[in-house]
């Protein structure tokens, strides 16, 4: 990367989540009969093969999360997320969620979840689905004015605690 864009760019946004390979944290948890992937405290779920996040999913019926994985086997099995911590998904933090500045249908975690908590058909607080770019994570969000936007969650975060200590 060109010295010009790391002095552009805060130093987080060139750490390394996994800084040696197949290394687990003590924050981290393993998941049974997965030796691939690790739960996080803030219940997310990283493979240790390819350094990222796994995509989570929203059941509208179940009211949970669950994710994709290989198992030991080699299989890829669908698991949901409050099976493998002890917080279910289905609760959004309410205590913990921050608003986000020209999203007036948005809050955000102070771990990078972003909640929509009015929705028009389901009239509760629903998870929005994280897609990641290289080393960068979006989410697609309508703002005020109606209009669908690919934000950066790491910028959404910083903007959102700026505006909550001021």
């Amino acid at each position: 990367m060109p010295a010009i864009m790391q002095t552009l760019l805060p130093e987080h946004f060139f750490l390394d989540p996994f800084p040696e390979p197949r290394k687990i944290r003590p924050a981290m948890k393993k998941i049974e009969n997965a030796d691939n992937y690790v739960l996080t405290e803030s219940g997310m779920v990283y493979s240790l093969t390819s350094k990222r996040a796994v995509r989570k999913h929203w059941s509208p019926r179940s009211g949970r999360e669950w994710c994709r994985i290989t198992n030991n086997n080699g299989q890829r099995v669908s698991v949901y997320l409050d099976q493998l911590s002890a917080t279910t998904a289905a609760e959004p933090p309410t205590d913990d969620m921050l608003p986000i500045a020209g999203f007036p249908e948005y809050r955000i975690t102070s771990y990078g979840a972003v909640w929509r908590v009015t929705d028009r058909r389901n009239r509760r607080p629903t998870p929005i689905r994280i897609t990641s770019r290289g080393q960068h994570e979006y989410v697609q969000m309508i703002d005020e004015s109606g209009k669908r936007r690919t934000v950066n969650v790491a910028k959404l975060l910083e903007s959102a605690t700026l505006a909550a200590n001021e």
